[in-house]
């Protein structure tokens, strides 16, 4: 059971309008199961990029498996290259 589903209809709409960055609007006469379910979908939703991985954002942007699969090793690729960069140039220096 999910933290959401032990609020109050009252405290779910409260956390619905934190989410949306409204006030005074009034969730309570959905169900208290799809109050749960739309505080779910919006928080996947509205997340922050920052608290989202390298991959999630390529799934959200491009979704389509095949051009995914092209784009995520190359991008992983270049991403070691240049956290690998600060370890090389330390190397050469020594």
């Amino acid at each position: 059971m999910s933290e959401l589903s032990k609020l109050s209809k009252e405290e779910l709409s409260d956390k619905l309008n934190q989410l949306l960055g409204t006030s005074g609007i009034d969730f309570t006469k959905m169900t208290k199961e799809d109050l749960v379910q739309l505080h779910e979908v919006l928080s996947k939703v509205l997340k922050p990029l920052s608290e989202m991985s390298v991959r999630e954002i390529l799934d959200g942007i491009f979704g389509d498996k095949p051009l995914r699969e092209r784009i995520f090793p190359r991008a992983r690729k270049r991403i070691r290259e240049i956290l690998a960069a600060p370890e090389k140039k330390e190397e050469k220096e020594t």
